[in-house]
C-alpha cells in the first residue's frame, strides 16, 4: 500500500470547532498498540491483534479500490489512558494493519501532550 500517494482532507467532525483541533502525522505502529488496550477492540481484531473476517474485506477493498481522498481520523485517549479512534476507524486499522508507517490524523489541541510519544516529524 505504500507506493500509494494518499491524501487526506480535514475530517468534518471537526469543522464546528476548528480551533480546538491539530493535525499531526502519527507512528501508526505505536498507536495501533496502545489501541489495541481500547475496550472496542475485539470488535475489529483478535487478541493476536490480527483482523476478524470483516475487516479483512474492508482491507481488500482498500487495496483494490483505494480511495481519492480520505478524512483524518480523529484520536482521542480512552478509560486506559490508551488511544481511541473516534472517527474513521477502519482507516486507522487499514493503515496500522498494512504495514504503513504513519498516518494524518486529529487530536483536540489539549490533549497534544498525551500523544508526543505518538507525533512524528
Amino acid at each position: 500500500m505504500s507506493e500509494h500517494k494518499w491524501t487526506f482532507t480535514r475530517n468534518p467532525v471537526t469543522n464546528s470547532q476548528p480551533e480546538n483541533w491539530e493535525t499531526c502525522d502519527i507512528d501508526i505502529e505505536k498507536a495501533f498498540k496502545s489501541w489495541r488496550l481500547s475496550l472496542l477492540a475485539h470488535k475489529y481484531v483478535t487478541p493476536e491483534g490480527e483482523p476478524n473476517a470483516e475487516l479483512q474485506r474492508v482491507i481488500r477493498q482498500f487495496k483494490n479500490d483505494p480511495p481519492e481522498t480520505l478524512p483524518c481520523p480523529i484520536l482521542g485517549v480512552g478509560l486506559m489512558d490508551n488511544v481511541e479512534v473516534g472517527s474513521e476507524i477502519e482507516t486507522f486499522l487499514v493503515f496500522a494493519l498494512c504495514g504503513e508507517k504513519q498516518l494524518t490524523v486529529h487530536i483536540r489541541k489539549n490533549q497534544k501532550q498525551d500523544f508526543q510519544s505518538f507525533i512524528t516529524g
